[in-house]
């Protein structure tokens, strides 16, 4: 099903922050004070907050109240506009007078899957395939001006900041690093839209979307949201290992909307501890990457692996988590919990 787009044309914002931003915790500090900063999230998210929103006519309220209840708090995911027209690279006339686009289209006034403007304003496309991860791509606009950097756009609800330029291949087109990376491979030829770009996201827990009323001659009301993208995230999922035999079951890994996370090219490893942290390595899980494209792979433990764990005849928690490394060397911890080592009965 396709996700509803939030219908931000009906509020007119005032102000507008859209922008990945980067997760990172403390590594420490060396002898030097100089503190070692890991980022943790393989490649930020984005943060989108609106603000300056004046619900001034019934519509607008209650178009407004019914997109409350459709988010529950949180929970459901929409395509989110990033509002970025005013940086993009926008078709010049004659003169270098700036073009204006026509009026946006959307297939539903209230609940859209489907919103551009009427009229093809500015036209990209993906120049040659784009690994899953790859920080770099190349974009050749066909109807705008040229990419210069700074530039925000969308790929199938994915959004990218271009943070340079590293080469002009032909007049239209550049060569140019891009954050947060690709999450999954993008196909040569895939739409760039840099006039109406959207990223999947869901609103931001604990804040208040209730408009403040305000009654005159006629009720207004004034509000701002805030959205989210959702990382890779570490999921907690325990695992009961039999003594006396095997633990084999197909895994997949998808990202918090659903979406299966492409692994082609990356390495996978499970490895077993009495305790996270410390100690040596107990066992180490078999696995078998055999649909990477759709995030899909096969997770063996041996149950004799692990006959040097003490007490045989009880139920023993290990622990265990699985390691991802992308081509480009980013790794992340998408699963981990406890190994529950329990006896067998049949030898």
């Amino acid at each position: 099903m396709a996700l509803f787009i939030f219908p931000v044309h009906h509020f007119r914002p005032t102000q507008v922050s859209a922008a990945p931003v980067p997760q990172v915790i403390s590594g420490g500090t060396n002898l030097n004070n100089d503190e070692t900063v890991i980022q943790t999230d393989g490649g930020g998210r984005w943060a989108i907050t609106y603000s300056g929103i004046t619900l001034r006519s019934p519509f607008q309220q209650r178009l407004w109240d019914s997109w409350v209840s459709y988010l529950r708090g949180g929970a459901r995911a929409v395509l989110c506009p990033i509002l970025s027209l005013p940086t993009a690279p926008r078709p010049l006339a004659g003169g270098g007078a700036i073009l204006r686009p026509s009026k946006l289209a959307a297939n539903d006034d209230r609940f859209p899957t489907s919103v551009s403007y009427a009229s093809p304003y500015i036209i990209a496309t993906v120049i040659g395939d784009v690994a899953a991860r790859a920080t770099t791509m190349t974009l050749n606009v066909s109807q705008g001006a040229r990419i210069e950097g700074g530039e925000k756009f969308e790929i199938s609800g994915r959004g990218f900041v271009i943070e340079r330029v590293l080469s002009r291949p032909s007049a239209q087109s550049a060569t140019v690093i891009v954050s947060p990376p690709a999450r999954a491979a993008i196909a040569s030829g895939s739409p760039a839209i840099f006039d109406w770009p959207k990223v999947q996201a869901k609103a931001a827990t604990g804040q208040t979307l209730a408009p403040d009323i305000s009654f005159g001659r006629t009720a207004t009301a004034s509000r701002s949201a805030s959205w989210r993208t959702s990382p890779m995230r570490t999921e907690r999922m325990d695992i009961r290992v039999y003594r006396n035999a095997d633990y084999c079951e197909d895994w997949q890994l998808n990202d918090n909307i659903g979406a299966p996370i492409d692994l082609t090219g990356c390495t996978l490893d499970l490895k077993i501890r009495a305790n996270a942290g410390q100690g040596s390595i107990v066992a180490a899980a078999t696995i078998d990457l055999h649909d990477p494209e759709n995030g899909i792979f096969t997770v063996t433990i041996d149950g004799a692996s692990l006959s040097s764990v003490a007490g045989a005849g009880e139920i023993i928690r290990l622990a265990y988590d699985l390691r991802v490394t992308y081509p480009d060397g980013i790794q992340a911890i998408p699963v981990a919990g406890h190994i529950i080592l329990t006896p067998g009965v049949t030898y």
